[in-house]
């Protein structure tokens, strides 16, 4: 299943409004609360069902300006948290602060379920403690390249970097290049 209601057009339920006014953070703030609320009584219904031992699911939250208007940036509009959940896990209660980019997530989900994630080369486990840490992130006519100590935002209508902290500068732009061959040749 796949939610889309905390992002344009904001389309959820406002039957009673859990926050007033029709400006753009209001409604995004409100299919957040909502999703939020639909999620919690979808996995309290889940745990009592037979199939929640064999379940594995995620929850995360895309990147947005709302609903502080965070600009590219500004790296708390990409720090997104993601919930685990499910009896199929193989380890519980465990808070990973890997940095980890969302072609992670398959490689991570079938080591949990003891699975060869080879073919998913762009993607690591990040429950592997020897794995290194960093996220590349896509967005509308750019990318970001973020690590420990360096994170690169390159925009491509400005032809630039929108941020530019450390050296990954080339680390960034040869993922983007391996990626977009990788495609090609498919």
């Amino acid at each position: 299943m796949l939610s889309l209601s905390s992002h344009e057009p904001f389309d959820v339920p406002l039957d009673p409004p859990y926050l007033t006014g029709p400006d753009e953070r209001n409604l995004f703030l409100n299919a957040c609360h909502y999703t939020d609320k639909s999620l919690g009584e979808f996995i309290a219904k889940a745990k009592t069902k037979g199939w929640w031992k064999k379940h594995l699911g995620d929850h995360n939250s895309n990147g947005h300006r709302y609903p502080d208007a965070e600009e590219l940036a500004d790296e708390e509009r990409f720090r997104i948290p993601m919930l685990w959940l499910g009896g199929a896990l193989n380890e519980s209660d465990t808070v990973v602060h890997t940095t980890a980019g969302q072609t992670d997530i398959v490689n991570t989900v079938l080591s949990q379920v003891n699975l060869p994630s080879k073919e998913y080369k762009f993607g690591k486990n990040i429950m592997d403690k020897g794995v290194t840490p960093f996220a590349v992130f896509i967005y509308h006519n750019g990318y970001g390249y973020i690590d420990g100590a360096n994170e690169n935002i390159y925009d491509f209508d400005l032809n630039d970097y929108v941020s530019k902290k450390g050296n990954a500068e080339d680390v960034g732009k040869g993922y983007m290049q391996m990626l977009f061959n990788d495609y090609n040749n498919r």
